[in-house]
């Protein structure tokens, strides 16, 4: 075995657990806060081109959305994987596992963007509900997405394997610096500003793009040069199945758990189109601040995934107990101030993004109701996290499930038949509560499942294939 790299077990088992955590997340605040301003900064300088090209760019949004949640999903196994071995000690694993993942990263993203190309009219058309005039406008976006999701994705990867690592502000400054260079670029591009040419919808996709080639080399460039984290040799068949095969036993319930969360959106939405279009749009203007205010439970559930992960590996389970306790500390906290600011600015946070009246108040009375529950919504959405680091990715994505079709829709479905619109939003807070609740039982029995499969010493229950 080589000599230890930088990720060798080092402050995430030996630090104080709040601490580490409060190091992990801050940085992430900033790269997550990047990657919602990217499709915000394509939105608004697609819809300068005109209707038609906005809502061809929001045909697309389903898929762009399935690709995130496949390159998420990947993303979040890797960073428990491999911070699993990194706890073991074991470096030549950590150099497999990292290697292996931006192998099956590559694979998979070419098999996706292979199936986009060859069934895009299947996808818009027939699925999504595309009109057929809107197809040129939208091949013209889907085709250079198609040709460079690899370099989206992969990063991606990358960025979960330094992350297993202890380090999120490289990735958030890997985030960061892409979204810069796609805002840069999109109004050059989309409008042939200067010397570029006016591209359109092309020059959109094509500024994104070039931004994730910047990511793409540069993530591989950290892994490789400073991290040593890959191995650059013909990986044999036996480590390569069995890296797969440890990775995805994570990210397939991951994967299905991101895809479920936009199914659930659109029955809430449909809940919802029954009050009518205004309502509708006040729901939007909620759910996007939500998704703002959200970024620190967000941060706290990326921090959490390798703090776990690594002393899962190291059979620290007392570490992991602390820290699921400050994370359910934070995520109340968090949640308790973020209603109260809420509350009180209700109203002129809804103005800013509508002059309807009726939009601002159904905006307000959201923003009045909703964030009572985002302390137990960020355990309900923390706690998966925790179960996917321990090797528990099928109870994570059962969870999710409960939360939202056994918890979510029928509360605020029940709401919505006693008391309108506000009983819609008093049943989310139900079913935000209880999924909180159900997500807490959930975590403190897997811990002392996890417990006894320790002290029984038997690596296949605990879920190490290398167990120390």
């Amino acid at each position: 075995m080589t000599s230890a790299p930088p990720h060798s077990t080092g402050s995430l088992v030996t630090a104080p657990v709040g601490r580490e955590l409060l190091r992990l997340s801050g940085p992430t605040v900033f790269g997550l806060t990047a990657m919602l301003l990217f499709q915000v900064v394509n939105t608004f300088f697609v819809g300068m081109l005109g209707a038609e090209e906005l809502a061809a760019i929001s045909f697309t949004f389903p898929v762009t959305f399935a690709v995130m949640s496949i390159g998420m999903g990947i993303g979040l196994a890797t960073t428990a994987v491999i911070a699993q071995a990194i706890g073991q000690g074991d470096t030549s694993r950590v150099q497999r596992l990292t290697t292996h993942a931006l192998l099956l990263s590559t694979l998979v993203t070419l098999v996706v963007a292979a199936f986009g190309v060859w069934g895009e009219r299947l996808l818009f058309v027939r699925l999504l509900g595309a009109p057929v005039r809107l197809m040129p406008l939208i091949q013209e976006y889907m085709t250079v997405y198609f040709a460079s999701i690899a370099f989206l994705v992969v990063p991606m990867v990358g960025n979960s394997a330094l992350r297993a690592t202890g380090d999120t502000k490289t990735p958030s400054v890997i985030m960061m610096v892409a979204g810069l260079c796609n805002a840069v670029l999109d109004p050059l591009l989309i409008f042939g500003l200067g010397p570029f040419p006016k591209l359109g919808l092309f020059g959109a996709a094509f500024a994104s793009g070039i931004a994730w080639v910047v990511t793409f080399f540069w993530a591989i460039y950290v892994l490789h040069a400073r991290e040593h984290m890959i191995e650059w040799k013909l990986p044999r068949r036996d480590e390569l199945v069995d890296s797969w095969r440890t990775i995805l036993a994570i990210g397939i319930p991951a994967v299905g758990a991101n895809l479920l969360i936009p199914v659930g959106q659109m029955f809430l939405t449909r809940m919802v189109s029954h009050f009518g279009a205004l309502t509708v749009a006040a729901f939007g203007v909620g759910s996007r601040i939500e998704s703002l205010a959200m970024i620190g439970v967000f941060s706290m559930s990326t921090a959490l995934n390798p703090l776990v992960a690594q002393n899962y590996g190291a059979r620290k389970l007392e570490r992991v107990t602390e820290a699921l306790g400050v994370a359910i500390k934070f995520c109340l906290v968090l949640g308790i101030g973020t209603a109260l600011t809420l509350f009180v600015f209700a109203t002129p946070v809804a103005r800013l993004f509508s002059d309807s009246d009726e939009v601002a108040v159904g905006a307000s009375l959201y923003l009045r109701t909703i964030p009572w529950s985002y302390g137990l919504l960020g355990v309900g959405m923390t706690i998966p996290t925790l179960l996917n680091a321990l090797s528990r990715a099928n109870r994570g994505a059962v969870l999710t499930a409960i939360r939202l079709f056994v918890c979510v829709l029928p509360c605020s479905y029940a709401g919505s038949l006693w008391f309108g619109f506000h009983g819609l939003l008093l049943g989310l807070v139900a079913g935000n509560v209880l999924i909180g609740v159900i997500s807490w039982v959930v975590a403190r029995r897997t811990l002392e499942d996890v417990d006894r499969a320790i002290s029984s010493r038997e690596p296949s229950r605990i879920g190490l294939d290398c167990a120390p």
